[in-house]
C-alpha cells in the first residue's frame, strides 16, 4: 500500500467537521448555529458551482416534507435530535425496552466513508440530505424524550434495513474484505453475500478517517450521556451498559487497526 492512497484531499476538512461537532459552548468565536431547514448563503450568488448543489438540497428537503413522516418512532426510520444546539442524525435499528431504542449515528460526509458506512442511495428517497451517510460503527441507545425535539427525516424499506444491520454484523466481527485502504473511494460492494451497498473502503495504517471516526464516536458518548444524566435511575442502568460496550469495541479495534 503507497502512502499517497492515504492521502486524498476529503471534503470537508476535519477541521470544519470538528468545529461543526463541537457542543455549543466550545464552538469557534463567531460561529453561528444554523436552525433546523436553514440554507447557508454562498459566498457569491452569481456562482453556479454552489447555487446548483443549494437547488438540489432545497429540492430534496421539500421531498421530505411533502411527504410528511409520521412522527412515531419504527425501525428503519431516520431521525434527528437536538443536541448542544446542534442537529445530530440517528437511523433507528430497533426497540429495545419500552421508549429505548438503538441505533446508529447518520452523517453526510461521504468523503469519509469507512468499509462499514452505508450511503443512502436515490431508491431511499426522501430522506435528509444531512442524514444520508449511515455509521454502522457507530451504535448508540436513544431514550425518544421530548427534550430529543425528534423528528423523522426518512424511513427505509425492510429489505434496506436489513442490509444496513448486515453491514453491522461484519463491523461486529471485522469480517476480513479484499478491498484497499483507499480514502475518498466509495463503490458498490456485497454485504451479507446478499446486499448490494455503496460504502468506503477498510481503513489503513496513519488514516485520517480514523481522527473522523474518533470525533463523531465522542459527540455519540456526549449524547448518550446527557440523556443518562437526564433519565431515570431505573432506565439508566438499561441504557449505560449498552453505549459503554459499544465504544469500548470500536475504541480497541481502531487501536488494533492503528498498531499494523
Amino acid at each position: 500500500m503507497q502512502d499517497t492512497q492515504l492521502k486524498a484531499d476529503l471534503w470537508p476538512p476535519l477541521s470544519l467537521i470538528r468545529s461543526t461537532l463541537a457542543g455549543a459552548g466550545d464552538a469557534a468565536a463567531g460561529e453561528a448555529l444554523v436552525p433546523a431547514g436553514a440554507e447557508p448563503a454562498p459566498s457569491r450568488a452569481s456562482d453556479a458551482s454552489l447555487l446548483l448543489p443549494l437547488t438540489e438540497l432545497a429540492r430534496r428537503r421539500e421531498a421530505v416534507a411533502a411527504r410528511a413522516f409520521p412522527a412515531r418512532w419504527a425501525p428503519g426510520r431516520l431521525v434527528s435530535v437536538l443536541h448542544e444546539g446542534r442537529l445530530l442524525g440517528v437511523l433507528l435499528d430497533k426497540c429495545l425496552h419500552d421508549k429505548l431504542w438503538r441505533g446508529w449515528m447518520a452523517a453526510s460526509e461521504a468523503d469519509w466513508a469507512s468499509a462499514y458506512d452505508v450511503l443512502l442511495e436515490p431508491g431511499d428517497e426522501p430522506f435528509e440530505p444531512m442524514f444520508g451517510l449511515i455509521q454502522t460503527w457507530n451504535v448508540i441507545t436513544l431514550e425518544q424524550r421530548p427534550q430529543l425535539c425528534a423528528r423523522v427525516l426518512g424511513e427505509l424499506s425492510d429489505t434496506r434495513l436489513a442490509a444496513v444491520r448486515a453491514v453491522h454484523d461484519e463491523w461486529a466481527v471485522q469480517q476480513p474484505l479484499a478491498i484497499a485502504p483507499e480514502p475518498g473511494r466509495i463503490a458498490l460492494r456485497t454485504a451479507g453475500g446478499v446486499f448490494s451497498v455503496l460504502s468506503g473502503t477498510p481503513l489503513g495504517v496513519d488514516d485520517p478517517r480514523s481522527e473522523y471516526q474518533g470525533l463523531y464516536l465522542e459527540a455519540a458518548t456526549r449524547l448518550a450521556i446527557q440523556l443518562q444524566a437526564a433519565t431515570k435511575p431505573g432506565t439508566l442502568a438499561l441504557a449505560a451498559p449498552v453505549a459503554e460496550g459499544w465504544w469500548s469495541r470500536l475504541a480497541g479495534w481502531v487501536r488494533r487497526t492503528a498498531a499494523k
